[in-house]
């Protein structure tokens, strides 16, 4: 069934409707790319959010794990569209900062079972901190 069926026009009448919407939408060059992926993002929030409601509404176990594939699926083009943005590293990356994060908390507490000065202290804080995800404004690693 075409869509002309679907809603009882013609395809002439169709055609002249795409047509208006294409040359009122703005050209590639005039979308800004940082609201188009904020945009995006939305999407996939609400896909994400609709498919947990689905999911908890229906009776249907059928519906609840094409609900459960479809959240899934929309939380892993969250994280992929983030981690292209910018917006969060590689998952090997956070790895690391795991790494650094735990190795950080074991050598202070080894500085203060010692009593290392605590001006070291501090500088092996911000050292690490500087090597470290964190360092975006949020705040010490450990």
């Amino acid at each position: 069934m075409t869509i002309a069926q679907r809603h009882e026009l013609s395809e002439r009448h169709c055609r002249e409707l795409w047509s208006e919407y294409r040359a009122n939408q703005p050209s590639s060059s005039s979308v800004d790319p940082v609201a188009a992926a904020e945009e995006m993002l939305e999407r996939f929030e609400a896909v994400v959010e609709d498919a947990a409601l689905l999911s908890e509404a229906t009776s249907n176990d059928a519906v609840k794990v094409a609900a459960i594939k479809l959240r899934l699926a929309g939380l892993k083009d969250q994280l992929e569209l983030r981690m292209a943005l910018g917006l969060l590293p590689p998952l090997r990356r956070l790895e690391q900062e795991l790494d650094i994060r735990q190795l950080t908390r074991a050598i202070l507490q080894v500085f203060e079972r010692h009593e290392v000065p605590l001006e070291a202290q501090r500088s092996l804080r911000i050292l690490l901190s500087e090597a470290s995800l964190a360092s975006n404004g949020a705040g010490p690693v450990a």
